[in-house]
């Protein structure tokens, strides 16, 4: 019986469409949500371009748009920055890669290098950091791989 549940785990550790997100505490996609960080004035808006994927050699991509408060794309201010967390709850361990954020265009950010290590449920983090690396507010949604 234990070797039908692995072997049910690894075949599915290859879907990279066995997945949903959702806004912590919402029934809500994460890619048709905006959500406010109120302090800092902003509106982040995240979408997956591509996966997430739960193979350690497939790279997911994640997008996220900053809007003001008038619902324009604006860049950060320079004293803050994005970072990418992801933790996987049942395991208890975090994200080997959470790659980085770059600027692509007018308040469009993109984490190109986001590496899974394997299919299962993910609480994902894009949290905003100031030049101090101090925290200043998060969005989380789950994924699941």
């Amino acid at each position: 019986m234990i070797w039908v549940l692995m072997l049910a785990v690894l075949i599915s550790c290859d879907s990279p469409r066995n997945n949903r997100i959702q806004m912590q505490d919402s029934n809500v996609s994460a890619e048709s949500e905006t959500y406010s960080l109120n302090e800092l004035k902003l509106n982040l808006r995240v979408l997956w371009l591509e996966g997430p994927y739960s193979s350690v050699g497939q790279n997911s991509v994640l997008t996220v748009y900053v809007y003001n408060l008038d619902g324009e794309l604006i860049d950060l201010p320079e004293d803050l920055s994005l970072e990418f967390f992801s933790v996987m709850p049942s395991m208890g361990h975090s994200l080997d890669d959470p790659g980085y954020f770059k600027n692509v265009s007018q308040g469009v950010y993109e984490n190109r290098d986001i590496y899974f290590q394997m299919g299962g449920d993910w609480r994902s983090e894009v949290q905003v950091l100031d030049s101090k690396l101090n925290y200043r507010d998060k969005i989380s949604w789950l994924d699941f791989l």
